[in-house]
């Protein structure tokens, strides 16, 4: 599936944080991306979601924490409908550090991120 992931820094091999990475459509990527400075680094990836345990939007990162624990028993992913993002496209937490690391960074782009009025 191809997925995108935005943030403050060129990534060249994603690797686990708290237990999971967010990927989601190209819009979901910048909205986020966008709460965290005026540039960000776009990768469009292709991403093995594996076995994909649906949940909904915990919108924090310690309810984040906790689901990933929970849920990381059960399947690979998370797969969520946003709530805080513009976006009518599923969203995704890859929790498998194998799978994570299977990721393949099909491109990079530096975007700016303000919002234009």
């Amino acid at each position: 599936m191809i997925l995108y992931h935005a943030g403050p820094v060129l990534i060249e091999c994603f690797h686990q944080n708290y237990g999971g990475v967010h990927f989601g459509s190209y819009d979901s990527a910048i909205e986020a991306a966008s709460r965290k400075g005026p540039e960000c680094v776009m990768h469009c990836c292709e991403v093995n979601l594996g076995r994909i345990v649906p949940v909904l939007d915990l919108g924090n990162a310690d309810a984040w924490e906790d689901e990933i624990k929970y849920s990381s028993k059960y399947g690979d992913s998370l797969e969520y409908t946003n709530k805080y993002e513009p976006s009518t496209s599923k969203s995704y937490v890859l929790m498998n550090l194998e799978l994570l690391q299977g990721v393949k960074i099909l491109s990079t782009s530096v975007l700016n991120t303000r919002k234009r009025a």
